[in-house]
């Protein structure tokens, strides 16, 4: 049985209604929705606004929300620099899973990291995704993850 599969990439072109009629019909889908400092309102990232409205939408709904960590935001985390609470506070709030998206260019990350990932999916009931491209480095990354996650699933994608 299906229990999950996520779509990706919705922006400010689509309407969230939509989404929603999709979700009604398929409880199964869940929406992942790419954040990313740098490439908000480009296509695949919607903008602050549309995202607000998504969630308030889905809020106290059966609607599976992810959200997409990239580009600087998720650099900035594995560095255990926080700044994405402070340029988007509650941003994370209303997603059930967060992905971070590391790409091919992160190759480590700082000692505190882990542990942030571990208390901060606790405390705000998370499932963190970790996305990591097919190679020797991401595979070590991965090993990392689940070592520090164990009480959680940590999923590898390419």
């Amino acid at each position: 049985m299906l229990v999950r599969i996520t779509f990706t990439g919705a922006d400010d072109s689509v309407d969230p209604v939509e989404l929603l009629k999709i979700s009604k019909d398929n409880p199964f889908v869940e929406w992942g929705i790419l954040i990313s400092a740098n490439n908000q309102g480009n296509p695949r990232y919607p903008t602050q606004p549309w995202i607000d409205n998504l969630l308030g939408m889905t809020k106290g709904t059966p609607v599976l929300m992810s959200c997409h960590v990239c580009g600087r935001w998720v650099r900035e985390l594995a560095a255990a620099d926080l700044s994405l609470f402070t340029e988007r506070p509650g941003m994370l709030k209303g997603f059930g899973r967060i992905q971070l998206n590391f790409g091919r260019r992160l190759l480590k990350w700082h000692e505190k990291f882990p542990d942030f990932l571990a208390a901060f999916g606790a405390e705000n009931k998370k499932q963190w995704i970790i996305q990591l491209h097919g190679s020797d480095a991401s595979a070590a990354l991965f090993g990392q993850a689940t070592a520090c996650c164990d009480h959680q699933k940590a999923t590898s994608s390419s």
